[in-house]
């Protein structure tokens, strides 16, 4: 397969290593017939609670293949370190092959690269094509934090000249990558939540980032003040109902198999637990249709 002749394109056709990324990934494709005949649906009607205990087992392993220092905490949410996503792949025997890229695309005031990859695994016989996408306008490449004496940051926004190229073109592969091998492994949505069950807690992240380097977001204020608009919402203005949800959705079971009791108050909520049910709240709320699906993304810009 040929790759893209635009940009820097010194990356041939080949498997490579896997390297995470953040931000900047469209999944275009996975494998699997859009319809079926109604006799192969009745095969697979037969056999669901089976495949559901497979797919838990193959996200248990993966992830049991890590250690908490493998993954950072990414505007909240768990993602992996090269490493972590290198020993997931071995375990499944996971490929990656560049189809694509990278490859420039010029806009008024700024660059796109572009990276097309296919992911695969016979093993479990699955895969995927994503495209992984990163701008000289982000953050993480195009802004420089210097110390000053008096312990402040100053923050200054390169100018264009100045950004590193060959990182953008770079990050754009790399975010392809690991987001394929996500996709592949069914691994994609995971929350810290999912990984207290195997004892990776998120204080103990190697990093504790926002996309683009920074710590952006809500505050833990506004966190609690959003809990509190939504569950109002969905519970059309009635604060018992509210609470009791609010209760639901904060109870769960340790690690040691013990239950833990919901709160009845958004001021009991902090660290991890608030952000936690902060994410909890606002699926809720999606769903229900009183948040834009891209909300995450402007909170993290």
């Amino acid at each position: 397969m040929a790759n893209g002749k635009e940009g820097m394109n010194a990356i041939p056709d080949r498997e490579v290593d896997l390297i995470p990324d953040e931000e900047g990934t469209q999944v275009l494709s996975s494998t699997g017939p859009a319809m079926m005949e109604l006799s192969v649906l009745r095969r697979l009607a037969a056999t669901a609670d089976e495949r559901v205990k497979a797919m838990s087992q193959i996200i248990r392993a993966s992830v049991a293949s890590c250690g908490i220092r493998d993954w950072v905490d990414l505007g909240g949410r768990p993602y992996p370190m090269e490493i972590g996503a290198e020993r997931m792949a071995r375990l499944w025997g996971v490929h990656v092959q560049i189809l694509e890229g990278p490859t420039r695309e010029d806009r008024e005031d700024h660059y796109i690269y572009r990276t097309k990859v296919r992911v695969w695994s016979d093993l479990l016989g699955r895969s995927t094509e994503v495209v992984g996408m990163r701008t000289s306008k982000d953050p993480f490449f195009a802004v420089r934090y210097t110390r000053l004496p008096d312990g402040t940051e100053e923050r200054r926004m390169l100018r264009l000249e100045e950004v590193n190229e060959r990182d953008v073109a770079m990050a754009s592969q790399t975010s392809a990558k690991v987001r394929g091998i996500m996709e592949v492994l069914g691994l994609r949505g995971l929350t810290w939540e999912d990984l207290a069950v195997y004892g990776l807690a998120q204080d103990g992240a190697a990093g504790h980032v926002a996309y683009g380097g920074q710590t952006t977001g809500p505050t833990e204020e506004e966190m609690r003040e959003k809990i509190k608009d939504w569950l109002l919402s969905l519970n059309k203005g009635d604060m018992d109902a509210a609470r009791k949800m609010l209760i639901e959705v904060t109870s769960f079971v340790g690690r040691d198999k013990t239950p833990v009791p919901g709160v009845n108050s958004t001021a009991d909520l902090k660290g991890r637990r608030l952000s936690v049910t902060y994410h909890k709240v606002q699926k809720l709320a999606k769903a229900a249709g009183l948040v834009a699906e891209d909300e995450d993304a402007k909170e993290e810009e």
